[in-house]
């Protein structure tokens, strides 16, 4: 389970930061720039939650987590600068879904492999 987690949380955030660059290179008013810079920051949490992921389940869904909602929340802003390229657009969704699937993931492994005893 751990390395579906790795791969959600690698691909998720990868795919974050491929649509906030694309949102910086085509983004006009401001709340398109912040919100690609609120992107890149997802996509480094949602990168980092994966690496973190063999051996820390719970840091990882937390980091994985936390990059979902910052990408989801700055999405009004992102959206309308990357939806002239319905490639990068279907990027940023996938790369949210990745990232919650992947936050999902971790936690259903922090808590099935916790000791009994």
């Amino acid at each position: 389970m751990r390395t579906r987690v790795i791969a959600c949380g690698v691909a998720g955030g990868v795919l974050a930061l491929i649509a906030a660059v694309a949102a910086l290179l085509t983004g006009g008013p401001d709340t398109a720039i912040v919100g690609a810079w609120v992107t890149v920051a997802a996509g480094v949490l949602g990168i980092a939650g994966g690496a973190v992921a063999g051996g820390r389940p719970g840091v990882a869904a937390l980091l994985m987590a936390l990059g979902f909602v910052l990408a989801g929340a700055v999405a009004p802003g992102v959206l309308p600068a990357i939806a002239d390229t319905p490639v990068v657009l279907f990027g940023y969704f996938a790369a949210l879904a990745l990232l919650l699937g992947g936050a999902i993931l971790a936690f259903k492994d922090r808590r099935t492999l916790r000791p009994s005893g």
